[in-house]
Formats: structure tokens, C-alpha cells, sequence
């Protein structure tokens, strides 16, 4: 039977038969009551798990489903592990082949647990949400039943399985890397990969770096195909030391290939050559087009020596044609002093999708001729680009009509001048290092520096498997993001080992079309971050897009369909669709494509919807990892702002900044019917010390968005195993002037907030104090977690405004706060 955790909540108390949030009678979505956690029970139904959230042993998981009775639920949990010393790599390895043999392996449980099978503490329970204790240690998958006093138990649910999001190569040869991204592939035991071909089973080599027993960073495992692997197709599957025969996965196909010798490309065509100086004073650019034009016949490259290269027009680099310098000091192409780079912008690089950036940016752009202008195919190493006097940017990367495939930026510095920045009237672009408005593929941004007056990088185009590593961005001007991402946005890419200094913003990601969604960022850093106005985020993910709102009528395991609806065929694709109340609720997932009137989901989902199903589809981040992100004494947030769902922190590292916010805005009219939402992110292991906090915010522009009845909504997020340390507020209690330029002051401060705002236009006339005072469009902050965590040195511990319901705290040590909790919220759960 469940043990229960007290309901302290100081201002409403709950009676728990009728408040799994029903009190949130004000909140609608197109006119209907969203009951996001109804009871969903009836006595005579046998529960459903539709999802389990990931928890370690002694920490909170969250179950989501229906037909659970409150106050009668009962959790059983069983850890899943192979028999013999987990010490023994040997062993492991043997039950790990011995296994893999099998595959795929029947994944069924037993319907009932059994006797071995531990008990799960419940700390809460509201309509279709339960809240439990895992049993065990560590990380590991973990089988779970559930039922209602007495009943018949729920089908088995596993935990903590891994989840493989992309491998990052299909065709390799042997003895190269290879790397899988995902969640929970590496965990507390030692993981496992093998090759399988029919029967025939293989294991691969762990990387060195990932030979351990213990991973902190579990989002990436990596291997090495076997030398004995015959050359041909083969099946990767995973194991992450947990699980037993039920915890594998399969990551994808592998083609292994004989490895070839390196085929040298045409030799290298010298500037020289064709005539150029490099003094820094005569003009190059012709003799630079000779070579390049050279390099063009012969399938070669073209070589800089070390130099100052002069150019006065934009040099075009046909497709496959690669420059190379002497090192990004020695070899340098620039501009005059004197004026931009003339000849008009060029117009084979000219016609990309206006989509990809704001309607008031295209016309600047193409009065704004930049350097060099590349294509597909190339690669620029070695090479400095300064644009001492011109309005364009260093390089441009466009393929009108095409993808901009297999570009490589590595080794190269970039810079320009104050000149190179617009100051017009309206929101116009801001010029830098390099600028990517074409849909691309298998970009590489490595180890450059830019130090620019615009935006050191801009992406403004759909970009899959793209890699930016190893980076310095340094801002000239103070006045603009060093990463810039609109429209299009990142699709399986890897952001790492980057810095970003004195700028506006670190990393800024916009409205992505569709999704943006599976990216590993990590051991980013970002320092000095501007203070005192809009835009001053370390981190900024901003979505406000959505496509439709409302019931389904149908579904199975695989498909949602809406009657009524007059879809175009496929113009779904990639969206995400979350369950926001009725059956199926606790689920999302990708559309792999639609008819008129029926979403076909990428993954079947366990519990399909039907006619008490309410579904928003829409365009989001999501599903995206940030781990062991530093910000330094910036002073400014971890935002994420609108549309977001699934999106991990881990290991965030905050000092003197402001921490993490998850912000659920409406932001004008960019939505269909519903309110952003803020659904099931989470920020784990963390470390906030000097001002850093947690805050949830939900926010209604009545000016902006004349549809009152919506509501940003904000569900299902976790906080968990974070500190939080000498929060304390600036003299004027606020955290510091960003708050103060939105018009109002938070006190007291805390380390974990749950806020409603009502904004007047442009956000500056704001009530004072409107936070945790107002009623007038409440938002909804339902079953956020917070576990595991340390409040250390501050005002409060936490603020529960009046629009949270269920609002779970566990085991939180308090040392130094002032108060421990100021509660207005519904059914709150304290320790």
C-alpha cells in the first residue's frame, strides 16, 4: 500500500478524492476545460502506464497513465541486473554475448511482480500523475508495476531504458570511431556494444574515454568497430550494464568497409602562382580567382602562403574546390580599410529561402557583400578573414536550390569592424564571421576564433549532423548573440567545447521550422554576459509556434486522427505532438507524416488516444541534452522561452549568473488556439552559487495576444540533485537590472520559483510585485518535481505561486534560508 507524504500547502488546502487539479477551473484551451490531471479512474478499470520518467534508485519517478484511485495506489519496482560480480569485465561480457545472440529479445514481463519485486514509497498521487520512490542505486533499468488497492495491476512498465536518438556515422571502416547520442546508453555497470550479422555477435570496443564502470556524461557512447568484423552490413546494439536480457537497444546500421588509403585530391594550386602579392596593399582578387578557377579544373586546392591578401570584390568558391593556408595569422585575406568589398552581392548565392530569416532582415543582407561565398563540398583551414571596412559578412555559405553538404571551417579566425554592423531603424541583422542562410548537412565548425562586431556564427536554415567544437566568440561590440540559430534550427548536431565572451547573448536558437531536436551541447562556456535590457541570456531556446490545439477524435498505438481537418499531405512532418489532458496524457512524440486528418507518429505509443484525448501539435525544442555547461559571472539566465518539452541540463555550472528559467509566454499571435507550453524538462545535477536560481514562469502579453482564455501551461518538469547557493538578491531586491527593465521587483527571492505574470505591451508595464499576487490570466504549473536538492544561503527556499497544483518536494536540505517555503499553491507537497 501507498505511503503518503503529508500535504502541507499553507494557503488552500486539497481534499484529494476531487483536486487531482480540477480546481483549475479558469484554465480552457479553444473554450474546453483542460482537466490536465483528472482523476481518470474508475473502479472497475485496470490501470495503464503510459510513461515513467528516468530516476535513479531513492530519488522520485513520475508515472504517467490512467485508472489510478487516489490515495489507493500501490508501486512495486524490481532492478534488472545479470547474475555474478558486475566487477568481472569478463563475465559481464560473456552474459552480455550470450544474450545478444538472442536478439531480439521478448521484452515481456511478468504481469504480476514478483516476490523479489520492493515496494515503492508514493509521495503523491493526482488523477493520472503518481509519484514514487525508485528502489536500488544508480541509474539502472528497473521494471515497475502498479495498482490500485487490492486490484488488478497495471501491464509492467521498464524504466530507465536507454534511448538511442542517432549514431553518428551508417558506413565506417574498422578501427574508427564511432558514436551513438541518446540518454541513459552508460550508467552505473559497464555498457556494452555489439555488432550482429544473423547469429554471428561480436563485441565492439568501448572508446577509451567511455571504459569505465561509472559515466557521468551517459548522452554519448562510443566504439570501435573489431578488427576481426568481416567487411558488410551489420546491426548495433547497446547495453548499458543494466537490465539484463531486457536492457538492450538497437542504435542502427553499420556498413564496415575495407579501409582505403586517403585519395590526395589534385595538387595544390599556389596563389602565387597566378600573381598575388599578399603585401597587404595591392589587390588580389583576380589573381585569387585565377587560381581558384584552376583549382576548379583539377579537382584541387587552392594555397595561401603567408600574407596579407587584398581583395576588393567577393570571391566565389565553386562546389569541391578547398583553400589553404599557413595558420589563421600567417595567412590573411582582407579587406580595404577604406569601404566594403564591391560588385553587388553575387547573385548565384543570393536566391536561398526567405524563411529562414525575418521579413525586415533579406533586403540588408543583399546590400551587404560578403568576402567569400562557398557552396558544398569545401573546406576553409588555416585562413584569417578580416573585414576591416566593409557592411557583409567574412563568409557566406549558400547554395541557392540545393543543400550546402560536407563544409568544413577549421583552424580560421574572423574578424570586422564596427562598420559592419547597420545602424538603422527596425530589427535588422547584425554582420559577423559567417553566415549560413541554405538548409545544410554534415557541417563542421571547428577550432576557429571569431572576434566580430555582428554575430560570430548565424544558422539560418534547417542543419542536420552538424558539429561546432572548439570554438572562441568574442563580441567587439557587446551588442549581438555569438551563435545565432532562426528558423530552421539543429537536428542531431553536436555544439561542444565552445566559449562565448562579451556578448548579448552565448547561444541564441529561434522558432525552429519544424523542430529543433536530439543535440549535444556540452562544456560549453560563456562569460560576461551584457546586463540591463532585453536579450541577455547565456543560453536562449525560443518557440512560439504551433499548428493545431485540440481533441482527437481516434487513435491507435501509432496514429491520432482529428475529424474535420483538411491537412496538406506531409506538411506535419517532424512536428511534435504532446497529450495535454485525457487519455494518453504523460505522452509526446515525432510525426512521421499525415493525411488530411491523421498524424502517423515515428514511435507507437503505449496508451493510444481517443475522443477525451486533447493533442497540440506544434513546432518546438525539444529532446535536446545541455551537459556540463559552464556560465561565468554573467549575471544573465538559462532560458528556456515557449515551446520546450524533454530537454535535459545536467551538470549546469552557475556562478554569478542567474541561473535556469523555464519561461511559458505568449508572445503575440503565434499559436493556434493554445497557450506555449513547458513540458517535462529537467535540470539534474547541478550547481548554482551567487544569485543563480531555478524559476518556472508562466506569462500572458494581454496586448500582444487578444485571446484571453489561453494560458501558458507548465507540467511535468524535474528538478532534481542541484544545488543552489547564496542566492541572495541585489540591494534593490531584485536578482539585477534585467527584472528591474521588465518593470517589476521580486521579493523575496528564492531558489525554486513557480510565477504568474500579466505583461502589458512591450513587457514594460508590468505591475509591481505581480508575481505571486495576481489572478487575472493565471497560468499552470502542474506536478513539477523538485528531489534531491540543496537550498543553501538564501531568502527562501521556495515560492509556490497560486496557479501550481501538486507541486512535489523531496528530500530538500535547507541550511541558512530564511524561511523554508511561501506556499499559495494547490496540493503542494513539502518535506
Amino acid at each position: 500500500m501507498e505511503t503518503m507524504m503529508k500535504c502541507k500547502s499553507t494557503s488552500r488546502n486539497c481534499d484529494r478524492q476531487s483536486c487531482p487539479i480540477t480546481p483549475y477551473r479558469f484554465m480552457f484551451v479553444l473554450g474546453a476545460l483542460l482537466a490536465l490531471a483528472g482523476t481518470g479512474w474508475s473502479q472497475a478499470s485496470r490501470p495503464l502506464i503510459a510513461r515513467i520518467t528516468a530516476a535513479a534508485g531513492g530519488s522520485v519517478a513520475q508515472v504517467y497513465g490512467e485508472g489510478f484511485e487516489p490515495r489507493k495506489v500501490e508501486a512495486r519496482a524490481l532492478p534488472l541486473l545479470w547474475p555474478g560480480d558486475p566487477r568481472k569485465n569478463e563475465d559481464v561480457w560473456k552474459a552480455a554475448l550470450q544474450s545478444a545472440a538472442q536478439l531480439p529479445t521478448d521484452t515481456r514481463l511478468r504481469e504480476v511482480p514478483p516476490k523479489e519485486a520492493r515496494p515503492c514509497t508514493v509521495v503523491d498521487s493526482a488523477g493520472q500523475v503518481v509519484g514514487c520512490v525508485m528502489p536500488g542505486w544508480g541509474m539502472g533499468v528497473t521494471a515497475v508495476w502498479l495498482r490500485n488497492a487490492g486490484g488488478e495491476w497495471a501491464a509492467p512498465y521498464l524504466a530507465n531504458l536507454p534511448e538511442v536518438w542517432w549514431m553518428d556515422r551508417s558506413v565506417t571502416a574498422r578501427g574508427e570511431l564511432v558514436k551513438v547520442y541518446g540518454r541513459a546508453l552508460l550508467g552505473p555497470r559497464m555498457p556494452t556494444v555489439v555488432l550482429r550479422r544473423g547469429k554471428a555477435v561480436l563485441r565492439a570496443p568501448l572508446a577509451d574515454q567511455y571504459e569505465s564502470t561509472y559515466h557521468k556524461d551517459s548522452y554519448v557512447a562510443g566504439f570501435i568497430p573489431p578488427s576481426e568484423a568481416d567487411p558488410g552490413g551489420y546491426e548495433v546494439w547497446l547495453h548499458n550494464g543494466t537490465g539484463a536480457d531486457y536492457g538492450w537497444v538497437k542504435a542502427g546500421m553499420l556498413t564496415l568497409s575495407e579501409k582505403k588509403p586517403e585519395i590526395r585530391s589534385g595538387s595544390l594550386v599556389n596563389v602565387r602562382k597566378h600573381g598575388a602579392q599578399g603585401d597587404g596593399v595591392t589587390d588580389d582578387t583576380a589573381a585569387i580567382r585565377k587560381a581558384v578557377a584552376e583549382a576548379a579544373n583539377r579537382k584541387g586546392a587552392v594555397y595561401f602562403p603567408p600574407g596579407l591578401y587584398r581583395i576588393t570584390q567577393c570571391l566565389v568558391i565553386p562546389a569541391g574546390v578547398s583553400l589553404k593556408g599557413a595558420g589563421k595569422g600567417n595567412s590573411q585575406i582582407v579587406s580595404s580599410e577604406d569601404g566594403p568589398v564591391t560588385g553587388g552581392f553575387p547573385t548565384e548565392l543570393e536566391k536561398w529561402e526567405e524563411k529562414g530569416m525575418p521579413n525586415d532582415w533579406y533586403p540588408f543582407v543583399k546590400q551587404s557583400t560578403p568576402m567569400m561565398g562557398i557552396k558544398s563540398h569545401t573546406t576553409i583551414s588555416d585562413l584569417g578573414f578580416d573585414q576591416r571596412g566593409g557592411e557583409g559578412v567574412c563568409l557566406l555559405v549558400a547554395n541557392p536550390g540545393e543543400s550546402c553538404d560536407n563544409i568544413e571551417v577549421r583552424h580560421c579566425r574572423f574578424r570586422n569592424s564596427f562598420r559592419s554592423v547597420r545602424i538603422d531603424k527596425g530589427y535588422n541583422p547584425s554582420f559577423g564571421g559567417v553566415w549560413i542562410p541554405n538548409r545544410n548537412r554534415n557541417l563542421v565548425i571547428g577550432d576557429n576564433e571569431f572576434a566580430t562586431a555582428g554575430a560570430g556564427l548565424v544558422i539560418l536554415s534547417r542543419t542536420d549532423r552538424a558539429q561546432i567544437l572548439r570554438n572562441r566568440f568574442t563580441s567587439l561590440m557587446n551588442q549581438h548573440a555569438d551563435l545565432v540559430g532562426m528558423r530552421g534550427g539543429l537536428v542531431e548536431c553536436v555544439v561542444t567545447d565552445n566559449t562565448f565572451v562579451n556578448s548579448k547573448r552565448g547561444l541564441t536558437f529561434q522558432q525552429p521550422q519544424p523542430c529543433m531536436y536530439h543535440n549535444y551541447f556540452a562544456r560549453n562556456t560563456v562569460e560576461w554576459i551584457d546586463r540591463g535590457g532585453n536579450a541577455n541570456e547565456t543560453l536562449l531556446m525560443e518557440g512560439w509556434r504551433s499548428s493545431y490545439c485540440g481533441k482527437a477524435t481516434s487513435g491507435t498505438e501509432s496514429t491520432i486522427t482529428v475529424a474535420g481537418q483538411n491537412w496538406k499531405s506531409g506538411e506535419h512532418k517532424e512536428r511534435l505532438v504532446v497529450v495535454m489532458s485525457g487519455r494518453g496524457f504523460g505522452q509526446y512524440g515525432y510525426v512521421a507524416d499525415n493525411t488530411e486528418d491523421t498524424l502517423t507518429l515515428t514511435t507507437p505509443w503505449r496508451v493510444p488516444v481517443d475522443g477525451t484525448t486533447t493533442i497540440y501539435l506544434g513546432d518546438f525544442f525539444c529532446d535536446n541534452v545541455f551537459f556540463d555547461h559552464n556560465d561565468r559571472r554573467s549575471g544573465a539566465a538559462f532560458q528556456f522561452w515557449g515551446n520546450c518539452v524533454g530537454n535535459t541540463v545536467d551538470a549546469l555550472h552557475s556562478y554569478q549568473s542567474e541561473g535556469v528559467i523555464f519561461w511559458a509566454i505568449n508572445d503575440g499571435d503565434r499559436t493556434h488556439g493554445a497557450g506555449p507550453i513547458c513540458f517535462y524538462n529537467e535540470v539534474v545535477d547541478s550547481y548554482m552559487v551567487g544569485m543563480g536560481h531555478i524559476e518556472f514562469r508562466g506569462g500572458t502579453n494581454p496586448e500582444a495576444d487578444k485571446r484571453f482564455v489561453e494560458r501558458p501551461i507548465i507540467v511535468g518538469n524535474i528538478i532534481r540533485d542541484t544545488a543552489v547557493v547564496d542566492y541572495k538578491a541585489l540591494p534593490n531586491n531584485q536578482p539585477g537590472p534585467y527584472w528591474k527593465w521588465y518593470g517589476y521587483w521580486m521579493e523575496p527571492f528564492a531558489a525554486v520559483d513557480f510565477w504568474s505574470s500579466v505583461f502589458g505591451k512591450g513587457y514594460r508595464h508590468a505591475q509591481r510585485q505581480p508575481e505571486l499576487y495576481t489572478n487575472d490570466i493565471p497560468p499552470v504549473f502542474a506536478h513539477n518535481l523538485i528531489d534531491g536538492c540543496l537550498f543553501q544561503r538564501g531568502a527562501r527556499g521556495a515560492i509556490i505561486g497560486k496557479g501550481a497544483a501538486h507541486t512535489v518536494f523531496y528530500n530538500i536540505t535547507l541550511d541558512g534560508v530564511e524561511k523554508a517555503w511561501e506556499d499559495q499553491g494547490i496540493g503542494t507537497v513539502l518535506p
